[in-house]
């Protein structure tokens, strides 16, 4: 009997080997797929038809740094990180130079002024010399009351005061010059952009008068106030009183004496033709002392006080 046909229960397992088979022969249908079957041996890049490896099929990690080409990682294929760490160092040998030349800038006599790009460097740096002191500060002067507001962003502030000079004595028989003025210098801190302070500026006394305190203040929690007292009268033997020192008082045919340097008053020159005590000069000097010998003649008068401020 003849045998129409070999049925797969006539071969044995294991029995058809690859030379049995024509090449071309097992199409895909005739491959039942398994899950996660192993592929064994090599695939030649000759059997992966072109763009058939999509990411779905490239396992996690599975790319490792020897197969990426050179310079094909661009911009736009690395994902943007917030705050994140380069680890390792980078040398000095891996920085581009820029236009600083190398040094150390800045100094008791000279200040660094640099120029800094987007993106945080130091582009050019350069000394500019400077000297210490208290100038270029900004000042207000004060020759009658007002009130002193502190600007924005000020928080202290140097006070330079002198009261008023006294005025002289014509009283006989002593015809003294009146004392200057005491001065005072101090700082006050601790200030409020916008505060008001108040400044009293010491008056010039008059004949057989002192003259009058010059201040600024009070101010601040606990209150601060400078105060530099007038000079007093000529005769009285007291003296005008500040902070930086004190001032005398004139006696018999003595000068007042100014702190400040201003011209003092002084006693008459010349009674006969003249009679009346010189008035003193500038800021808070005394004033000049009458003739006993013609009480009707007047005494010099002191000079006004002053306050400075600067900040």
């Amino acid at each position: 009997m003849a045998i129409s046909q070999i049925t797969a229960n006539s071969i044995a397992d294991g029995t058809v080997v690859a030379s049995d088979i024509a090449d071309g022969t097992i199409t895909d249908a005739k491959i039942v797929g398994l899950a996660n079957t192993k592929i064994t041996g090599v695939i030649n890049t000759a059997q992966i038809a072109d763009s058939a490896i999509t990411t779905a099929k490239i396992a996690a990690g599975a790319v490792i740094t020897a197969d990426i080409a050179d310079a094909n990682v661009t911009n736009d294929k690395i994902v943007s990180v917030a705050n994140t760490k380069i680890t390792g160092v980078i040398t000095s040998s891996q920085l581009a130079n820029t236009a600083v030349t190398a040094g150390t800038y800045g100094g008791a006599s000279a200040i660094s002024v640099l120029t800094v790009d987007a993106q945080g460097r130091v582009t050019s740096a350069s000394n500019t010399s400077f000297s210490a002191g208290l100038t270029g500060l900004t000042n207000q002067t004060f020759t009658s009351p007002g009130t002193f507001t502190v600007p924005p962003g000020v928080t202290q502030i140097k006070v330079t005061a002198m009261g008023g000079g006294g005025g002289g004595r014509r009283t006989p028989p002593s015809a003294q010059a009146g004392g200057a003025g005491g001065l005072a210098v101090d700082w006050i801190t601790g200030l409020t952009s916008g505060a008001s302070i108040p400044v009293t500026v010491g008056a010039a006394g008059g004949e057989n008068s002192g003259g009058g305190t010059s201040s600024v203040g009070p101010v601040g929690t606990p209150a601060v106030t400078v105060t530099a007292t007038g000079g007093p009268s000529g005769g009285s033997g007291a003296t005008g009183t500040g902070v930086f020192g004190t001032a005398s008082a004139g006696s018999g045919t003595t000068l007042g004496n100014s702190l400040f340097r201003q011209i003092a008053g002084s006693p008459n020159p010349h009674p006969s033709s003249n009679p009346g005590g010189l008035n003193g000069q500038g800021y808070g000097a005394g004033g000049g002392g009458g003739n006993p010998a013609y009480p009707s003649s007047p005494a010099g008068s002191g000079s006004g006080g002053f306050v400075v401020i600067e900040y």
